[in-house]
């Protein structure tokens, strides 16, 4: 399904986290119910929306890099709040989704070989792309393997905090180097948190951190991940490697 861009497989008491966008909260109710919940063996779903995104996947570091060369680097992109919307502001023409879909296969293309995979000359494919990136309808991030990594669990914390205190933790916890995701989510549960750790030994230690520095944070519950079967649209192994692409598009409801 393109406009379901993450599949993870989890030992918790859901069997499947599904991360899905749609242009306005009516499709999303029919696409979640209709053809998520439509599939065979499917009992239930459960939904719930982003709110206030803290930080996510292109703002997470390895912290691999020697000071020196990391400082060769242009300044990184501040992590800071990006505030959902329930529509769309405009669906991009079909030759933004060009543009997106070729650099989706290819994300290092140069602006000739995006052109050409686009069907546009090279000044366009720059010029537009230079737009959508101004404007923030595009961002970069560079991902890896994980378990290569030795970053081999990664868990799911649905948490709460008192709505006074909930964008200084989100904040708080998306400069925390285990932090890949922040953001702030419907129900009960109003801070959604996704961490990449080193084992299964390293949760606890995490957690006695987070009521360290958190004392106002309750956990409500941890989701351990089995099996990421795709990530932002790329459809991945056992090893979290690439295995090929589904190209986004919003869901015909």
């Amino acid at each position: 399904m393109p406009w379901v861009f993450s599949v993870d497989e989890t030992a918790g008491d859901f069997d499947l986290l599904a991360s899905v966008a749609a242009a306005d909260l009516p499709s999303l109710g029919r696409s979640v119910h209709g053809l998520i919940g439509g599939l065979d063996g499917v009992r239930s779903t459960r939904t719930r929306l982003g709110i206030t995104l803290y930080s996510e996947g292109g703002d997470w570091r390895m912290r691999a890099m020697e000071p020196a060369g990391h400082a060769e680097l242009s300044t990184p992109r501040t992590a800071r709040p990006t505030v959902y919307s329930a529509h769309m502001h405009h669906r991009p023409p079909p030759e933004d989704r060009a543009l997106l879909e070729a650099l989706g296969h290819d994300g290092r293309l140069g602006y000739s070989g995006l052109g050409a995979a686009a069907g546009m000359s090279e000044h366009t494919a720059r010029r537009r792309l230079l737009r959508m990136i101004r404007d923030s309808d595009i961002t970069f991030r560079c991902d890896l393997a994980h378990p290569l990594a030795g970053l081999s669990t990664v868990v799911l914390y649905r948490t709460a905090t008192p709505h006074t205190h909930l964008e200084g933790t989100g904040q708080a916890l998306a400069r925390m180097e285990e932090v890949r995701l922040a953001v702030s989510v419907s129900g009960s549960d109003n801070l959604l948190v996704m961490v990449w750790l080193r084992g299964l030994h390293a949760i606890d230690p995490f957690e006695a951190q987070l009521a360290e520095r958190f004392p106002s944070l309750r956990v409500n519950d941890r989701t351990v991940v089995l099996h990421s079967r795709k990530r932002m649209g790329r459809l991945l192994d056992t090893t979290g490697r690439a295995t090929g692409h589904v190209p986004y598009s919003l869901p015909h409801v």
